[in-house]
């Protein structure tokens, strides 16, 4: 007797008419959350990009569609920081009825997921032991932070302090003398450029003593002369 031969499943996805019969929420929503609704207490943790592909629309449309549903309280949803996100159906038989559900095969109360706060014990399961004391998960925004209290750490960082390299200049005296030190600060200002400047074969200029308006104004009438006579050669 010939053995009859299996055919192959096929696969489908159901769409129950209390889902169909939603309003506020369009059909393709409504198809999204008929695949919600297929995971039950386990719950749907596929990404965006994998769900566009299978509905063939970009990531964004479901970010939308996914951000509808939620307003219209459909379905429950987890998304710790650095973990698979997971969306469960709110009307599911086994959703309704269940004090926990299932979370990358570990079990976490269905109250924390309602109040939002699943993210913190799912984190608060990877710290270390010993540190609950210290540090404290938060849910704020979405985002987790740290506590206030904090753990002990040796500080070594080398602090750079100008105490010790600045000098204040020595104030100048009242009277006369003090436009005398000026000059003298001055002086010794141009020898240390001078210097410098040697030191990187530049030609010495000091400054010779400031001319008068007539020696300013024969000095003109000097180069207007050699001027005029370079022209007549």
């Amino acid at each position: 007797m010939a053995q009859k031969s299996k055919k192959p499943k096929e696969n489908y996805l159901k769409i129950p008419n209390h889902i169909l019969n939603l309003q506020g929420i369009k059909l393709s929503e409504k198809v999204l959350l008929a695949h919600f609704y297929s995971f039950g207490r386990k719950g749907c943790w596929q990404g965006n990009d994998t769900l566009g592909k299978m509905f063939f629309v970009s990531e964004r449309t479901i970010t939308t569609w996914v951000a509808n549903l939620k307003k219209a309280t459909c379905i429950l949803w987890v998304h710790p920081k650095g973990r698979y996100r997971t969306i469960w159906a709110k009307t599911h038989p086994e959703v309704r009825e269940a004090q926990k559900l299932l979370y990358m095969r570990e079990e976490i109360s269905k109250n924390a997921v309602i109040t939002g706060h699943a993210a913190e014990i799912l984190l608060g399961r990877n710290l270390p032991e010993g540190i609950e004391e210290n540090c404290r998960p938060t849910r704020k925004n979405d985002c987790n932070q740290v506590g206030r209290k904090l753990l002990h750490t040796n500080n070594t960082t080398i602090k750079d302090t100008t105490k010790d390299t600045t000098a204040t200049p020595t104030p100048l005296p009242a009277g006369g003398q003090a436009s005398a030190l000026l000059d003298q600060r001055e002086d010794e200002a141009l020898d240390k450029i001078e210097q410098l400047k040697h030191s990187f074969g530049e030609i010495s200029r000091r400054r010779g003593p400031e001319l008068t308006a007539a020696e300013i104004q024969q000095r003109k009438q000097q180069q207007l002369k050699a001027l005029l006579a370079n022209k007549k050669k």
